[in-house]
């Protein structure tokens, strides 16, 4: 299968991407960010955009002034490749890094972050037609790994933010109607249980207007030490 470069440009920063990659961050992007500005106005020295692609949401916060130093992780190794092809087109090497490898594994330790971000693949059990990495997440297993791990990434008062779809809805189904996930509860109740084991608190989940319909953000933040 043919896969083309595209651009796409969020203030002075244009982000070099294949189409295969794009999960609908170009339209999650600002929309995520005005929510962080009106409702915390956060301003974060550092930031890491977990499960990042090619990395719409964490250029974005960058562009708009939301983070000052920006950290991209991935999986995917054609996603990191357009990460540092961004990077390096738009002279960012002073502001950002990116690492490639399982969950937060490849993240040196002593990397901490004011703000983590992030839209993780979203589907319990995968139905139909899927991108394979994008989606599936069998047992919330990549959830888990990383609620267990990201609190020892975050600076006292940390936040992290992650995208979900129909976190309330056991059967989702897109705008066709049919059913893209099977899910053994709401997935609402189980994050809850992922955050307090990793020793963070929930603050809200609500729901992102202007984007996809279903699209929820849950924040949490880590207690101060």
């Amino acid at each position: 299968m043919n896969h083309f470069e595209l651009l796409w440009t969020t203030g002075e920063i244009q982000i070099r991407y294949q189409s295969i990659l794009d999960a609908g961050g170009t339209l999650h992007a600002p929309i995520l960010a005005q929510y962080l500005n009106n409702r915390f106005g956060l301003r974060a020295e550092n930031a890491l955009e977990a499960f990042s692609g090619p990395g719409f949401i964490g250029f974005h916060l960058l562009s708009e002034g939301i983070a000052n130093k920006m950290t991209f992780l991935d999986i995917n190794p054609m996603a990191i490749e357009s990460v540092l092809k961004t990077i390096l087109a738009n002279n960012l090497l002073k502001k950002c890094s990116a690492y490639c490898g399982d969950n937060l594994e490849p993240l040196p330790t002593e990397s901490k972050f004011n703000l983590v971000v992030g839209n993780p693949p979203w589907s319990f059990k995968c139905q139909g037609n899927t991108k394979g990495l994008i989606e599936s997440d069998p047992g919330w297993r990549i959830h888990w790994s990383f609620y267990k791990g990201i609190a020892k990434h975050l600076q006292p008062g940390g936040m992290v933010v992650l995208l979900e779809w129909k976190p309330y809805e056991i059967e989702p189904s897109g705008s066709g109607r049919e059913s893209w996930d099977i899910r053994p509860r709401p997935p609402h109740f189980d994050f809850l249980e992922m955050i307090e084991a990793g020793g963070l608190r929930h603050i809200e989940t609500v729901s992102l207007e202007g984007g996809w319909r279903g699209l929820y953000a849950v924040v949490s933040m880590k207690i101060n030490e």
